[in-house]
């Protein structure tokens, strides 16, 4: 079945039956080995339906900013916090400003508090920038896949994403993760 969704084959019926009932076993046994699960609930991604890629990622570095920010005095401590590099700090802000995601009087503000990311933030707080980010990606593709029927031309379309971009996504998907998929 994963090979079929490989190759663009949607996955329906009997085949979408056994990758779900295979990730529901992968789930049970991992909270079974663990205690409590690592990856996020659907509910936190909800926000993301029918939206492009990039108001997605918007979101999510909007609700990163503002999370780590609550502890920080300033823009430098926050980029030390999360390891990144202070001008791309101020890049990222300045276009989040742009598209009127950071001032707290634009209705997209208002409607990025409702996403309740922070559970999600919280389990990975002592993540850098650029692996939170990797997690991000790699657990949203997933939950859009499900939410999409495996099916990579709707994703991409609906994302506004190439379809060689959603292929890559779809290789990084498909690799094992130790965040994901513990030993």
């Amino acid at each position: 079945a994963m090979r079929y969704a490989a190759h663009g084959i949607s996955l329906t019926g009997d085949r979408k039956d056994v990758v779900d009932a295979y990730v529901n076993f992968i789930n049970h046994r991992k909270k079974n080995t663990t205690g409590s699960p690592k990856s996020a609930p659907a509910d936190h991604f909800r926000f993301a339906q029918g939206k492009p890629w990039r108001e997605i990622k918007d979101i999510f570095h909007h609700e990163l900013i503002k999370f780590h920010g609550e502890h920080e005095k300033n823009s430098k401590h926050l980029a030390i916090k999360l390891n990144m590099p202070a001008s791309t700090l101020y890049s990222l802000q300045d276009r989040l400003k742009t598209r009127g995601l950071l001032e707290s009087s634009t209705s997209k503000d208002t409607e990025a508090l409702d996403h309740d990311l922070h559970p999600y933030l919280d389990r990975h707080q002592d993540l850098n920038w650029y692996e939170v980010n990797e997690i991000f990606e790699r657990e949203m593709m997933h939950y859009l896949y499900e939410k999409y029927g495996y099916n990579k031309h709707r994703m991409a379309k609906v994302l506004k994403l190439s379809y060689p971009s959603i292929i890559n996504k779809t290789r990084d998907l498909t690799q094992i993760d130790d965040h994901l998929f513990p030993n």
